[in-house]
This record gives C-alpha cells, sequence and structure tokens, in this order.
C-alpha cells in the first residue's frame, strides 16, 4: 500500500499509512511495559497514546491510523497528534523505499538519541542550577553580611568607665574632625582627663568644634577656663542657651550619644549606620549656625541675672510653690511658667529643680529659711 505524507499521510482509503517493513511482528504482546515503564516514557515527552502508537508501528509491517484507532481502541483525535508527535522527535521518518509513507525507527537509535539529548538537557540544567546555587550562596553572603553591619552600626556600652574607655578610643582614631556637643557640665576631674586628650587631638591637627551651654558656663569659671584654653590651642566653641543632647561626631564615622539623656550613668550609643551620622550632622550643623562664638562679655560666670518677673517665678520657686499655683500668681499658662522655668534652669547650668533652688541661694535670690 502506498500513501503520501501530507500531514502524515493520506493514502487511497484517505488514511495515512505507517508502515515498517521487514518479518511481521503482530501485536504488541512481544514487547509488553508495565504502567510505571510507561509514565517513566514522559521525561522523553511521550505520553502514553504516543508510546502506544509507537510501538505498534515498530511491531507491525503496516498501519494506517485507523488500524491504530482500533487496535489501541482511541478515537482520532488521540492517534493523530501521537502520530505528529512520534514525527517531531524523529521516531517515525519518511520511507525510502515507498515514497508518501512513514517508518518507524528502532530504539536503539531512536530512543537512545533522545534519551542522550535529554541527558544533555539535564547536565546544562544541572550546571546552570550549580551555577545559581553559587549565585545564590553569594546573595545570601552578600545580604548577611549587610545584616551583620547594620546590627554592628549601633553598639550599646555600659558604666561610665567603659564609656570614657570607648570616647577615648575612637577619638585616638580621629584623622579629620571631631564635633561635640556637651549638656552636662563636668567635674573638675573630667575636666582635667578631657583637657590631656583634648590637647593631644588638637596637636595632631584634627578639627575640633565644641557647642556647649552658656548657663555652664557662666555659672563655672574652671569651665570657662578650659574652653578658652581649648579655643587658644585651635578649637572653635560656640555657646548655646539651649542644646537637645550631648553627642560626639568622628570623622562621620561614628557618633557617640547617651542611651538615655536623662540618666547619665545609663551608658552610651555608638552609632556607625552613615544615615543617623549624617542625621546627627545635620543637626550639629543647625545648631552650630544657632550658637555664638565663646568669649564676649555674655558669657562671664555670674553674668546672668534675671527680669522682674524671673526674679519672682524664681522666689515662687523657692517658696516650694507648684507650676500650677506659680502660673496662677503671675497670670501665665502653665506651659509659660514651664518654659520659663527651663530657660532659667539653662541660663544657670542647673540639671534638676533641686540644683536650681541652691544656685538661686547663692546668688541671693531665695532666702534660704525663706517659706511660703
Amino acid at each position: 500500500m502506498v500513501a503520501t505524507t501530507d500531514a502524515v499521510g493520506t493514502g487511497p482509503s484517505d488514511e495515512p499509512v505507517v508502515a515498517r517493513s521487514g518479518p511481521s511482528a503482530p501485536g504488541a504482546e512481544r514487547t509488553p511495559l508495565t504502567e510505571r515503564d510507561v509514565e517513566s516514557f514522559a521525561a522523553l515527552g511521550l505520553d502514553p497514546v504516543a508510546l502506544r502508537v509507537y510501538q505498534q508501528t515498530l511491531l507491525a509491517d503496516e498501519w494506517s491510523p485507523q488500524q491504530l484507532r482500533e487496535h489501541l481502541q482511541v478515537g482520532e483525535d488521540a492517534v493523530t497528534p501521537a502520530i505528529a508527535s512520534l514525527v517531531a522527535k524523529g521516531l517515525l521518518v519518511p520511507s525510502q523505499e515507498v515514497d508518501g509513507t512513514l517508518r518507524p525507527v528502532g530504539p536503539r537509535v531512536g530512543l537512545t538519541r533522545l534519551i542522550e539529548e535529554r541527558d544533555r538537557t539535564l547536565r546544562l540544567a544541572q550546571e546552570r542550577l550549580s551555577q545559581t546555587r553559587q549565585a545564590t550562596q553569594q546573595l545570601i553572603e552578600l545580604v548577611d553580611d549587610h545584616d551583620t553591619r547594620q546590627r554592628s552600626s549601633l553598639e550599646q556600652v555600659e558604666g561610665r568607665d567603659h564609656v570614657a574607655d570607648r570616647i577615648s578610643e575612637l577619638l585616638g582614631q580621629a584623622t579629620s574632625e571631631v564635633l561635640t556637643v556637651l549638656t552636662m557640665l563636668p567635674s573638675p576631674e573630667a575636666m582635667e582627663t578631657a583637657r590631656r586628650g583634648d590637647t593631644v587631638l588638637l596637636e595632631r591637627g584634627v578639627q575640633t568644634r565644641m557647642l556647649v551651654l552658656t548657663g555652664h558656663v557662666r555659672r563655672s569659671r574652671e569651665y570657662a577656663a578650659y574652653l578658652a584654653e581649648l579655643v587658644g590651642l585651635g578649637a572653635d566653641v560656640r555657646v548655646a542657651a539651649t542644646l537637645p543632647t550631648r553627642m560626639i561626631l568622628v570623622d562621620d564615622s561614628a557618633a557617640i550619644m547617651p542611651t538615655d539623656p536623662d540618666d547619665p550613668g545609663a551608658g552610651a550609643t555608638i552609632v556607625r549606620h552613615h544615615s543617623l551620622i549624617r542625621l546627627m550632622r545635620e543637626t550639629f550643623e543647625s545648631l552650630w549656625r544657632e550658637g555664638r562664638p565663646l568669649g564676649d562679655d555674655e558669657d562671664r560666670p555670674d553674668r546672668w541675672e534675671p527680669n522682674e518677673l524671673e526674679l519672682e517665678v524664681i522666689r515662687f520657686l523657692g517658696r516650694g510653690n507648684k507650676d500650677e499655683a506659680i502660673a496662677r500668681r503671675v497670670g501665665m499658662s502653665l506651659r509659660s511658667v514651664r518654659r520659663l522655668v527651663s530657660q532659667i534652669s539653662q541660663e544657670l547650668g542647673s540639671n534638676s529643680r533641686f540644683e536650681l533652688g541652691v544656685i538661686c541661694c547663692d546668688r541671693g535670690w531665695v532666702e534660704a529659711t525663706e517659706r511660703r
């Protein structure tokens, strides 16, 4: 029988013909395959119907699609795609003996070739997967390294001695600039220790700028003399009526600030995160522009004197009046009174209401025995 291979061939009976030369080998029973065997061919892109069609073409001399449908008991919509799939995979090829017919390629050649092609594809995929695994590991290490740097960008230091040691270490590593905001009046011992470190820093040519509270300068002659000495060594010092919190910035690479601004003994936090350091620098520069150089007449110790309203508020405080009572007595809002008390404390360099009372007694504004 002769048939064309137009759309896998149409013969005189309008049925495609798949031809096979060789001795007759009727029936598929000669090479039975288990269900698991059939499923394994899915790795080569052969579904069960295509595999059964391929098997039948191998075991029979001549088959038409009609015969395949009858033998396999499947519909045309299953056989036709199966034949097309086998042709695409090179398992059915045009016969060189009979024009217009298809013949099966033996499994030793056809299936082995498909297995080798699949093997090459899998090896290539495995190589790419291995490369992907390596790249993934690099990405994991990159992220882990980033996270580690982020976590280490905040260092907690506890204890005043440890804080002092860490500050000394960081200042010793400074190469270009140190910016300092001081909000606590240092003790004479602390000033002496700082003087030695600051002198070494300035002698190394490290630019040093400091912001301090006006009230502290006016309150302590020793502190004023210490700052004047730093100015003489090349430091820039400015004073301000109020400052937010203590901080030290070193070379835009590290910053030190108190863990709790209200508790000097709570330790310090060392910041290395570039975004936080940039924000702290911008804060410093803003405060620096608002400050004024140290050294004019207003910075003389004991220079500040309260006006009439401030003196009245101080006396009410000395008598033990609460802020609410003072607000009623002087005709101000509670918020305004509290703001005024805060300004007085800043001017005098006091850190508590008790300390404010002691300073006011020393200045003679409040009698120590005065009571409401």
